[in-house]
Order: structure tokens, then sequence, then C-alpha cells
């Protein structure tokens, strides 16, 4: 993320805090990203935000059964769905 400058020395700093933790958490993911990717076993992460959005690895859709497992990005609503689905399939 790049903010524009306001020339306000507080929200500037603000700001650049702001650039450089969304820099660090994106180097987190890759490196992430690049662990999942290269260890030899099925692994995969869910993220769930405010209640609203879901994002999983690429590994979770088909770990999980879901009806599309390339699928990486979901509302909170149509997650709980494939969850619901996949507790039926498994009389959970």
């Amino acid at each position: 993320i790049e903010l524009p400058k306001t020339h306000i020395k507080e929200i500037d700093e603000l700001s650049a805090s702001i650039e450089d933790l969304s820099y660090h958490l994106h180097g987190a993911e890759t490196r992430l990203s690049y662990v999942l990717h290269t260890i030899d076993i099925p692994i995969g992460a869910i993220e769930i935000y405010n209640e609203r959005k879901v994002f999983c690895t690429e590994k979770v859709g088909t770990l999980l059964g879901f009806r599309d497992p390339s699928k990486m990005e979901y509302t909170f609503k149509a997650f709980m769905e494939e969850i619901q689905l996949l507790c039926l399939k498994n009389h959970l």
C-alpha cells in the first residue's frame, strides 16, 4: 500500500507506519505460501475477516472436499455453507 503524503507530520508518520506494516505482512504471506508449497504434507490455512470474508490457501478446498476446490475466497455465509455440506457428507 502506498498512501499519498498530506504534509501533516502526524498523519504522514501514521501513513508510513501503515505502509511499513503492509510491506511486512506481504513478506510474511509470501514466506508462508512458500513453506506451504514446499512441504510434502497436505496443509491449508483459513483466514476469517470480520465474519464477512474468508480466504483459504489453495489446498483447503481439496482437503475439505468443497464443491469448487480451486476457490480461495468466500463470503462468510458461503464458507459456512461449504462447512455444513462437509458435515452432512461425514455425518457430523
